[in-house]
């Protein structure tokens, strides 16, 4: 059965919220339910037996929701990544592996795939420091995970995806400004905000490690005291939505 599976061979944060979201339906069902029905020992049989048949369907709808979407989300990335390769010929999938992190900006950068005619070099450096920004993500969280401290390095390491961030945004102006004005205004105004969101919103990972960082060690002579962005109310929480 799907509930068993999903709590007994599953431990990542999606499954652990889709376990959170099984008990609280399962209190609500068995609430409800027994306020309607009279509490007698071949109802609560009943209201049992149901209970796991609707839960088994809540889960079994989710996780193949689910698959679809990481199917798309790998489809998508990999168009990027031989968009990339045809861009640079030396270039390969391992190149762009960090990618993965960050499904909105997946779908964020596989609907603009039409404009890169307009300028493959800004483009190509847009992916590849987006990528690198996730890589330095990773490579502090793995740190952590195995180690339970965070390197000695990380206030560099949030300086330089601070720069590369900077550096991105202004390829994204640039591709921008490739374009047709005219016909683009309204889109190009549109993707420059929304990739502005997304890396923003990779790069306040970092620094909330880096926060962490500081308190767990103290402050002393080398304690970077970080700048905070903010940037504007975001209501997609997944990645749906499209520029083209």
């Amino acid at each position: 059965m799907y509930l068993i599976d999903l709590f007994f061979k599953h431990s990542s944060v999606f499954y652990k919220y889709l376990q959170f979201e099984v008990i609280v339906l399962f209190i609500v069902i068995i609430g409800c339910m027994t306020l309607l029905f009279p509490k007698n020992y071949s109802h609560v049989i009943i209201l049992i037996f149901f209970s796991v048949m609707v839960l088994e369907l809540y889960t079994l709808t989710t996780l193949k929701t689910s698959d679809e979407f990481n199917e798309t989300t790998f489809s998508k990335l990999n168009r990027i990544e031989k968009t990339m390769m045809i861009i640079n010929k030396k270039a390969t999938k391992e190149d762009f592996d960090y990618l993965y992190m960050d499904a909105n900006l997946i779908y964020l950068l596989d609907s603009i795939l039409w404009i890169v005619k307009y300028n493959p070099l800004e483009f190509y450096l847009l992916v590849k420091g987006s990528n690198n920004i996730l890589k330095i993500l990773y490579d502090i969280e793995s740190f952590y995970n195995a180690n339970g401290v965070y390197p000695e390095n990380i206030a560099e390491l949030y300086d330089i995806a601070l720069d590369i961030r900077t550096k991105t945004i202004n390829n994204m102006h640039n591709l921008i400004y490739s374009l047709p004005q005219k016909e683009f205004k309204e889109f190009t105004n549109n993707i420059s905000n929304r990739y502005i969101i997304l890396i923003t919103r990779d790069l306040n990972k970092i620094l909330t490690h880096l926060i962490k960082h500081n308190k767990q060690t103290g402050i002393n002579i080398r304690t970077k005291i970080p700048y905070l962005f903010t940037s504007s109310y975001d209501p997609t929480p997944s990645s749906f939505q499209q520029f083209y």
